[in-house]
């Protein structure tokens, strides 16, 4: 899977943003998500009194490719960043 972390401007020649390629995993370990459930509420403590959805799904992306975007240099230039 892929995406992209940019900020918002109108100028699409002046676009900087991370361009990231991974694998995707649907996380069905209960004590993963537990975890995730816990950094979840301290960091939005709503979310500890939200009930539980059955059809809810949580994704881990393991970023495997990182590219540094920067097209003020130059439309579609990239730069690889090493991991």
């Amino acid at each position: 899977m892929a995406y992209t972390v940019d900020e918002d401007s109108p100028d699409l020649f002046a676009m900087h943003a991370l361009q990231v390629e991974g694998k995707a995993s649907i996380i069905t370990d209960e004590n993963e998500l537990r975890e995730i459930g816990e950094i979840l509420a301290a960091k939005f403590p709503i979310a500890a009194d939200m009930p539980a959805d059955p059809d809810e799904l949580l994704i881990k992306i393991e970023p495997e490719v990182i590219y540094f975007l920067d097209y003020s240099a130059e439309f579609g230039h990239r730069e690889k960043i090493d991991l």
